[in-house]
């Protein structure tokens, strides 16, 4: 009966391997927890299968949130792997986080489409990135408007 009951537990779906994501996953955008905007901003980031010491800030176009951000890199980076990660917001002080591979997209000849998630930001720097993806927001909106 013991032997049963344990048996039961260990192939119970909750306790079964779940199957790799698809990276083509789609996301319920309703389900995020912070606001995305598209920009650019000074970036530096070093893939934990690789070591490229002192990697120069550099300005990439990024989809970024106070949670994580998607950007175009060259590499391809492992599902759930650690990137070290540099940012340089405007008029801001450069910082640094750990990042996590959550999705990778399709391959062009720019590169891969990579989505990391914020691991160990402090409050402040949150803070800082989603104050300036409002402001870009704000910036974008009046950038955009047509009078009629």
């Amino acid at each position: 009966m013991l032997l049963q009951a344990v048996k039961n537990l260990f192939t119970s779906p909750v306790f079964l391997p779940q199957p790799p994501v698809a990276s083509q996953t789609k996301v319920d955008r309703r389900n995020r927890e912070f606001f995305r905007v598209d920009t650019s901003i000074a970036i530096s980031y070093i893939l934990e299968q690789e070591f490229v010491p002192d990697r120069p800030l550099e300005t990439r176009r990024v989809n970024l949130s106070g949670g994580g951000m998607r950007l175009r890199i060259p590499e391809l980076p492992i599902i759930n792997s650690l990137v070290w990660l540099k940012l340089a917001l405007p008029d801001q002080q450069p910082f640094d986080c750990l990042g996590k591979v959550v999705w990778q997209g399709e391959a062009n000849s720019a590169g891969w489409d990579v989505a990391m998630e914020f691991l160990d930001l402090a409050t402040g720097q949150r803070d800082q990135i989603i104050a300036f993806c409002f402001a870009e927001q704000g910036r974008l909106l009046r950038h955009n408007v047509r009078v009629a």
